[in-house]
């Protein structure tokens, strides 16, 4: 065969297998993006929501941030929403930052907020800042450990003020109670429970210690250790029975289930009266 036409040949051959190649691209993410949108959140295996989701994620091609950002809405499980962030992060894009910001302001899940935050390391938007400077007093010393980072690599700024303090070797309950206290009324419920789990490791069983986490656990969108918590001392002889159903008042509250919460409030209600008769 001429040289000239066998080039020739070789370059259409090759270009074809490209195309397909392209082709067989696409269509994959075409399902991947079906799975994504109108998989089953339920499965034997993984749920084929997940699988979508989790695909278009690790394809990193910023055209499917739009269709991702829509699963963000507050009636998706908190599974689906963490997966979400997962996969909006690994496109490494500015382009996701508002849909990080809101997480970490507005979700209602502990691990799709810390997961929003982590995800500045590889995007370096400062807008990030402000938001992750008033988020980090909501976290433990490990989370805020990772998250100063974070911090420091946006900013080029010091933030090892914000670490906690080691307090491993404190063995006064009444000292560490008070602090606990205190930063609870400041707002920093990261804080607090630096504090009280600590007091909590001496004297497990203070029921007024846990009636304090449980109640930071809440504001800080933990709600599953938050509910065991509350659902203990409601089983023990803890007095004030009242202030555990407002606590899981409030915590149905957050999490948007208005009508569980108003029956946790009426019970919260009927305890205060008995109490002060």
């Amino acid at each position: 065969m001429n040289r000239y036409y066998f080039l020739i040949f070789i370059t259409s051959f090759l270009i074809s297998v490209n195309l397909q190649a392209l082709e067989n691209e696409d269509d994959h993410l075409d399902r991947c993006l079906e799975l994504a949108t109108n998989g089953s959140e339920y499965g034997f295996r993984e749920p084929t929501s997940i699988e979508g989701i989790t695909c278009l994620g690790l394809s990193k091609n910023p055209k499917y941030i739009p269709a991702l950002a829509s699963l963000l809405k507050k009636e998706s499980s908190d599974h689906v929403r963490f997966t979400v962030i997962r996969a909006l992060s690994w496109m490494e894009t500015e382009e996701v930052t508002k849909y990080l910001l809101m997480t970490i302001q507005e979700d209602s899940y502990y691990h799709a907020k810390y997961c929003a935050a982590l995800a500045f390391e590889t995007i370096p938007d400062k807008r990030a800042i402000p938001v992750l400077e008033k988020y980090i007093h909501n976290l433990e010393k490990g989370e805020r450990s990772a998250v100063i980072v974070v911090l420091e690599g946006l900013s080029g700024q010091d933030y090892s003020h914000l670490q906690l303090e080691d307090i491993s070797e404190d063995t006064n309950v009444k000292k560490l109670t008070t602090k606990a206290k205190s930063e609870f009324k400041l707002g920093h419920y990261g804080s607090t429970l630096h504090y009280i789990n600590r007091a909590l490791e001496i004297e497990p069983t203070n029921q007024n210690n846990l009636f304090l986490k449980a109640n930071a656990l809440v504001l800080i969108k933990n709600f599953y250790d938050s509910e065991k918590i509350y659902t203990d001392l409601l089983e023990s002889k803890f007095p004030n029975k009242s202030a555990v159903y407002q606590g899981l008042g409030d915590l149905e509250t957050e999490k948007g289930n208005l009508a569980e919460a108003n029956e946790h409030y009426k019970n919260a209600l009927k305890f205060k009266d008995k109490s002060s008769k």
